[in-house]
């Protein structure tokens, strides 16, 4: 695509800035401070490189761990090349509106709900939604309060219709959306008390879901017992076959309901031939070390994740329901009865596939034009 020479240039003066500005407080932004580290002129002439090879900032650098004098930056892909490859047409030029229909059920939470319902794919009850301050049950019809929505005994999560994320409440747990149905539950309607000023003009301003709190398998809740822990699993359209090369563990944080490693979450590696965890994990400084200590020494022991394959397979069948999507980053729980699908991203990031190591060799397996070997990285 055509740039003017003008726009280059500041665009490449304002990454000559990042760069210079993350060189200078790499001792800040590493993600291994006890660790043996590339020196500041070192990580500068990576960066520069990493530029004139993709055309990009490498804004993952040092979550990837690239300042360690071990690491091959050649390994990693670049967020252009994986741009470029969702571009392409899955099914041939002739996809045409399809590509752009199977984005929006994935970005549609009751959309997704109801597609995936019907194709036996097992996804967490939607009690109803808030539409502009109005709620309706899931057939569509007007109810008083959310809380008519919610059976006696069960609980269930505010969160938001549209997007791949939750939005943010001032008043519920984490800040990312309201639980139901439980001891100090914060909600008994849209207009309740219990929500501030604040909360209540925002869900009354915008689109919400009323889902299922999922119970998860014990095994799982042994990782963290407050958290939904969910397995990330990757899929890839690949011809007429759907793949799964790789999968990752998300552990919530110590007290919190999601596993978000921004909220003092964690990553774990799982390897995707055997369903066992490697033992590797990643987290955010500042995380609990209460919980570093304890969930180390549950992954010494290298244990395996419950029903993993019956958990992949439903991956791979739920991304046959949107096959023109290139790839998908689902979100899956397991629960006594099985594997449940909360969500499907087609959006997802490279940080959660690349925090263990580069992908490229990886993904060169299912798309060598779009993911070549050598880049000139060299």
């Amino acid at each position: 695509m055509y740039q003017h020479p003008k726009r280059r240039l500041r665009r490449a003066a304002r990454v000559a800035r990042s760069i210079l500005h993350e060189a200078r407080n790499a001792d800040r932004l590493s993600s291994l401070p006890q660790s043996e580290r590339k020196t500041r002129v070192d990580i500068l002439w990576d960066m520069v490189r990493w530029y004139l090879a993709h055309g990009e900032h490498c804004g993952n650098y040092f979550q990837y761990g690239l300042d360690s004098p071990d690491s091959v930056p050649d390994a990693y892909v670049s967020s252009r090349e994986l741009l470029r490859y969702r571009a392409k047409p899955v099914r041939g030029d002739d996809a045409g509106s399809w590509d752009a229909a199977h984005v929006v059920i994935l970005r549609d939470k009751v959309l997704f709900n109801k597609v995936m319902e019907y194709h036996g794919i097992a996804v967490p009850a939607i009690f109803g939604q808030i539409s502009e301050g109005r709620v309706s049950d899931r057939f569509c019809r007007p109810v008083e309060s959310v809380d008519a929505l919610v059976k006696a005994g069960s609980a269930a999560l505010v969160k938001e219709r549209y997007g791949e994320q939750a939005g943010k409440l001032s008043g519920g747990p984490d800040d990312s959306f309201f639980l139901l149905g439980s001891p100090g539950s914060t909600i008994p309607g849209v207009d309740g008390d219990a929500l501030s000023a604040g909360d209540r003009k925002y869900l009354q301003a915008g689109d919400w879901i009323v889902q299922e709190l999922i119970h998860q398998d014990e095994a799982m809740a042994m990782f963290n017992p407050s958290s939904v822990n969910t397995l990330r699993i990757f899929t890839f359209a690949s011809g007429d076959e759907i793949l799964a090369p790789a999968a990752r563990l998300k552990v919530g944080g110590k007290g919190r309901l999601v596993d978000n490693v921004q909220w003092g979450g964690f990553y774990c590696e799982i390897d995707a031939e055997t369903g066992s965890l490697t033992g590797n994990v990643k987290y955010t400084k500042g995380t609990d070390e209460t919980s570093i200590r304890s969930l180390n020494e549950l992954l010494s022991s290298g244990p395996r994740i419950p029903r993993f394959f019956a958990a992949v397979d439903l991956a791979r069948a739920a991304h046959r329901v949107v096959e023109y999507v290139p790839s998908i980053g689902w979100d899956v729980a397991i629960t006594d009865s099985g594997p449940v699908v909360i969500e499907g991203n087609d959006n997802w990031g490279l940080l959660t596939l690349q925090l263990f190591g580069g992908a490229r060799d990886l993904l060169h397996q299912i798309d060598p034009l779009a993911f070549p070997v050598s880049t000139g990285n060299d």
